[in-house]
């Protein structure tokens, strides 16, 4: 009796908790598939607009990493400049930062002139395909020290590190319900084989 309540439970985590993965797992599938697949980038429209007497915030030129994008994120925000902020360029010659900053589906470039006060904006729309390349590296394992910096990067990241979580589950309760059905072993330890053997032959042609 008790081990058919476990059993039960255990196909109910594998079904449900299967079907809460299929989105996320559908979006890395295609992801992956056009990382390694998309067709050379088409120049992207872009729009262009300055900004003139801006409050640039004293001694952010002087900062690093992180500290420097808490700094200038108030000013991104009058802005309207929303987004992850990527490594920020310091020019000293020039007194100027230039700041990167992209959401899934749009990119700026902002060109932020600290002796003259004023900003020049460069933007574009991404599109769709683009937008699920930028869910499937991000947060990324780049530029952790600023990595996270806009809100909805770090809640997608915790989505992503669930969606791991999940999967080794499916995973060991799928293997658990296949263990269960002793007419499938023999076929299931083929194939569990095989897949292990695909994957070190794999492994060791790329290590060479």
């Amino acid at each position: 009796m008790f081990s058919m309540r476990v059993s039960r439970l255990v196909s109910s985590l594998h079904l449900y908790a299967g079907l809460f993965l299929a989105p996320f797992v559908i979006l890395f599938a295609v992801s992956v598939f056009l990382v390694n697949h998309f067709p050379v980038r088409p120049q992207l429209a872009e729009s262009r607009r300055e900004v003139t007497g801006l409050d640039v915030p004293a001694g952010v030129a002087s900062l690093e990493g992180r500290a420097r994008i808490q700094k200038l994120r108030p000013l991104l925000d009058r802005l309207n400049v929303r987004g992850e902020a990527g490594f920020i360029r310091h020019l000293p010659e020039e007194q100027r930062l230039t700041i990167p900053v992209s959401t899934p589906s749009s990119e700026a470039v902002v060109d932020l002139h600290l002796r003259e006060k004023t900003a020049v904006i460069i933007s574009r729309k991404t599109g769709l395909w683009r937008a699920s390349v930028y869910l499937h590296k991000m947060p990324g394992p780049h530029l952790v020290n600023i990595k996270g910096n806009w809100v909805w990067t770090r809640i997608w990241g915790v989505f992503a590190d669930a969606t791991v979580y999940l999967i080794f589950l499916t995973t060991a309760t799928g293997i658990w319900l296949w263990w269960l059905l002793r007419p499938e072993r023999r076929a299931g330890l083929l194939w569990l084989a095989a897949g292990a053997a695909v994957f070190l032959g794999v492994v060791c042609a790329l290590s060479i």
